[in-house]
């Protein structure tokens, strides 16, 4: 999908890992703050000549070697895709 990798959460997609290793996370407008206050970015594409702005946000890269701030990240993935399926 997109060229990248993806993990799923159910049938869901929660992150998005790109060649480079940087990690992309599920976000809503309630979690979203908390990934631009870390210095995130959104995952972009470009389909059909445009640029897409997708619905995930980089995690900080120094947490990746961190499981305890991974799952950090990961449950706001979490939140915000419980969010997206009401």
């Amino acid at each position: 999908m997109f060229g990248e990798h993806c993990l799923f959460y159910g049938d869901k997609i929660i992150a998005i890992i790109t060649d480079d290793d940087e990690i992309f996370v599920k976000v809503d407008e309630e979690t979203r703050h908390e990934f631009v206050q870390a210095g995130g970015h959104p995952y972009t594409y470009v389909a059909q000549g445009k640029q897409r702005v997708m619905h995930y946000m980089s995690v900080p890269s120094e947490v990746t070697d961190d499981r305890d701030e991974l799952v950090h990240w990961f449950g706001l993935g979490v939140k915000a895709l419980k969010s997206t399926d009401k």
